[in-house]
C-alpha cells in the first residue's frame, strides 16, 4: 500500500470515527443536575426534629407557607407531595415524606432551591395532568391523608378534600354529593369508595345517563344515585 492510499484510509476512519462519536452523543439525552446538597439543606429546614429523615405535616405546612401556599386549601400542596413522594418506590407513609423520598423527587423535578420550586408551582395546578396522571393523583391523595395504620378516612375530611382535588369540570355533581354525604349514615369512607367515585364521574353524565342499577358500584354511589332521583 502506498504511503498517499495509506494516510487517505486513516484520515477516512477518522473521519468516521468523529462522526460516530458526534451521533452517539446527540442521540444521549440531557440529564439536568441538581446540587443534592442544597436539596438536603431544604428538607434538614422542615424535617421533625424528632426522626430528622421525615418531614411530618407540621413541617410540609411550612414548606408550603414558605412557598406562598396554604397548606390547608391549596390543591397545589397535594401535587407537591404527589410529585416529591411519587418518585420513591419505597415508602407509602401517610402524611409524611422522607428524606429518601424528598431527595428523589426534588431531582425529578429538576429543582434544588426554594426559588426553583416557586418558579414550577403554577404547573403544579391538577388541570394540567393527563387523565392516567390525575388517577394516579386523586388516588394517592386518599392515602395521604390516611391516619397512620387506618385504611378509612373520616367523612368530614373527605367532604373538604374531595371539592379540592376535583372540580366541575371533571365532576358535574361534585356540590350534589358533597351534599349527600353530609346526610348520609357513613362515618368514614373506604379508598375503594373514593377510587370508585372518580370512576363514576367519568362514566356518569349528569342525568345519570350511563347508571345501570345492576352494575358493580360501591353501595355508596348505589344510594348517592337514589338520593339523587329524589331530589
Amino acid at each position: 500500500m502506498s504511503l498517499s492510499i495509506f494516510l487517505t484510509f486513516l484520515l477516512l476512519n477518522r473521519e468516521l470515527l468523529v462522526n460516530s462519536s458526534s451521533a452517539s452523543a446527540a442521540a444521549e439525552p440531557h440529564v439536568p443536575t441538581v446540587d443534592k446538597t442544597a436539596i438536603g439543606e431544604i428538607f434538614n429546614t422542615y424535617a421533625d426534629a424528632d426522626d430528622t429523615n421525615s418531614m411530618n405535616m407540621i413541617g410540609i405546612a411550612d414548606l408550603c407557607e414558605a412557598l406562598g401556599m396554604d397548606a390547608g386549601a391549596d390543591v397545589r400542596v397535594l401535587v407537591l407531595c404527589w410529585k416529591l413522594k411519587g418518585a420513591s418506590k419505597k415508602s407509602d407513609n401517610p402524611g409524611e415524606i422522607s428524606r429518601e423520598e424528598f431527595e428523589a423527587g426534588m431531582t425529578a423535578l429538576t429543582v434544588d432551591s426554594m426559588a426553583g420550586l416557586t418558579k414550577i408551582l403554577p404547573s403544579f395546578s391538577p388541570g394540567f395532568l393527563e387523565h392516567k396522571e390525575f388517577r394516579d393523583f386523586y388516588r394517592f391523595c386518599f392515602q395521604f391523608n390516611r391516619e397512620g395504620t387506618h385504611k378509612t378516612i373520616e367523612k368530614a375530611i373527605v367532604m373538604e378534600l374531595l371539592p379540592m382535588v376535583l372540580d366541575k369540570d371533571r365532576c358535574v355533581f361534585i356540590d350534589e354529593f358533597i351534599t349527600f354525604l353530609g346526610v348520609h349514615s357513613s362515618s368514614r369512607i373506604t379508598a375503594d369508595q373514593w377510587n370508585s367515585f372518580l370512576e363514576f364521574s367519568i362514566t356518569i353524565g349528569a342525568d345519570l345517563s350511563g347508571y345501570d342499577d345492576d352494575s358493580a358500584w360501591p353501595v355508596l354511589l348505589d344510594e348517592f344515585v337514589e338520593w339523587k332521583r329524589e331530589q
